[in-house]
């Protein structure tokens, strides 16, 4: 049947007490159970994309914690994608990494970018559109274009929706031998207060 199981101990840093705490798997090749300490998160089939659980009610900041893993390779999943049949041996495991990672009780949950050029392929728009988990309330959101040279393109602080648009001037346009790279930082602010920093 093609079954395993995996347990690990692990402590969780106390300093993340009254944080959200997450655990991801960016790949597992099984049809998997999942426990931490003593309780069933669920069950994933998911053979080649990412997994998470949160984990913020089940773990103890400053203690050791338990994971436990029941995978079994002979899936549906399996069968229909036959990767182990064009492999020629067993795939199931844990492909890649696994870590576990904390995120402010407020956080952006989904980013997507894309800019836009005008017709005339002089100005631009940044767009961002996202969603937050957690009260929105009293939220901004501080943006920061830096140019390839170090220097502010553009700065702005906008209210949060679920899309916002930045109008950038005359950017730096760019092809594959001459790529002009812009960094973005995205500060979500409430009250003044950073509580998540995005570059």
């Amino acid at each position: 049947t093609s079954r395993s199981q995996w347990r690990r101990s692990s402590p969780v840093p106390k300093e993340w007490a009254g944080q959200r705490i997450f655990l991801r798997f960016d790949a597992i090749h099984a049809g998997t159970d999942y426990w931490v300490n003593g309780r069933h998160l669920g069950y994933s089939e998911n053979l080649y994309t990412p997994v998470e659980w949160e984990i913020t009610d089940l773990v103890h900041p400053g203690m050791s914690n338990r994971l436990d893993l029941r995978m079994t390779v002979a899936t549906v999943s399996e069968t229909l994608s036959i990767s182990s049949g064009y492999a020629f041996h067993n795939l199931g495991g844990i492909d890649r990494s696994v870590r576990l990672f904390v995120l402010p009780q407020t956080h952006i949950k989904t980013l997507h970018l894309s800019t836009d050029l005008d017709k005339d392929y002089r100005d631009a728009d940044l767009n961002l559109n996202l969603t937050v988990d957690g009260p929105s309330e009293g939220l901004s959101l501080h943006v920061s274009l830096i140019a390839p040279d170090g220097k502010i393109a553009k700065e702005t602080t906008e209210k949060i929706t679920s899309d916002i648009r930045v109008p950038v001037s005359n950017p730096l346009k760019w092809n594959a031998e001459k790529p002009s790279l812009y960094r973005l930082v995205l500060e979500l602010v409430k009250d003044g207060k950073t509580l998540e920093k995005i570059e």
